[in-house]
Parts: structure tokens; C-alpha cells; sequence
């Protein structure tokens, strides 16, 4: 279950109803061009994952999952030293940023994301060195380096 290369999450999340069922309903949307899921369910995605936090657990495990395989790869093909910011756009619980800042010790990074997503970034909290800047910019945590 824990292993780095389980892709349990992803399963978990490809069989669940918040999937399959606008899958199911894709006909429908290419006829009408509307959302499935906004059809189906009367809540646009993202408003469900923070409204029916079950489902949300289920997706946002199944996006962070793997980064640890993943990541030696992304940082042995690019070079994130050149910039002094990274801003992780859609990052969910920061795995990929953690990675880079860690491997990076002088960059700056933020992570953008919805506020009831960045609260589960557990890699970036475990630091530190870090701080919310929710305030100034929202849905925004800023780790700063050291």
C-alpha cells in the first residue's frame, strides 16, 4: 500500500462514481456540450472535492501519488537552480516542490492552489522554513528557504 510504485490510489480514484459516472454520461456532454459532472452532480468538480471531503481525499491522493518515483526524473532532466522562484501551479500537497526545493536549497517556492488543498501540504509544512501567505495572495503557501 505504501510502496512508491503502488498505483492503488489511481485505482481507487479511476473506480470511483465522481469518475466513472460523468464517463458514463460523456455522450450526453459532447450532445450538449456541458459538463457531465456539473450535470450529474450540480456542484462544479472541484466544488464537490471541497464540499464532500471523502471523494477530495481519494483525488488528492491519487494526484500525489507516485512523486517519488517520478521526481529523480524531473530533476535529473531540468535544472531548476537558474531561477530564484518556482511557482507550483496546481501543485495539490506540494510533492513536487518539496522534491525541488529540497533538492534546490536556495530557491524560493510557492504553491498555488485551492486553500482547502494547500492545508494537506504536508511535505512544505514539515519544514521549517515555512509560511502562508494566504492573506496577501490567495490560495498561496510560500516556503522560503533556511
Amino acid at each position: 500500500m505504501d510502496h512508491p510504485e503502488s498505483v492503488r490510489a489511481w485505482a481507487l480514484m479511476l473506480g470511483a462514481h465522481f469518475v466513472w459516472r460523468p464517463l458514463g454520461d460523456l455522450y450526453e456532454s459532447v450532445r450538449t456540450g456541458t459538463s457531465g459532472f456539473s450535470r450529474l452532480y450540480r456542484e462544479r468538480f472541484f466544488e464537490w472535492m471541497n464540499t464532500h471531503p471523502e471523494d477530495g481525499a481519494v483525488f488528492n491522493n491519487a494526484m500525489t501519488s507516485g512523486w517519488a518515483r517520478r521526481l529523480p526524473a524531473v530533476l535529473a532532466a531540468y535544472d531548476f537552480s537558474c531561477f530564484e522562484r518556482i511557482v507550483d501551479v496546481g501543485g495539490r500537497h506540494s510533492a513536487l516542490l518539496a522534491g525541488i526545493l529540497t533538492a534546490i536549497p536556495n530557491v524560493l517556492g510557492v504553491l498555488y492552489d485551492l486553500p482547502n488543498v494547500v492545508t494537506g501540504a504536508e511535505a512544505l509544512r514539515a519544514s521549517s522554513a515555512f509560511c502562508d501567505r494566504a492573506n496577501s495572495l490567495p490560495y498561496v503557501c510560500d516556503r522560503r528557504p533556511g
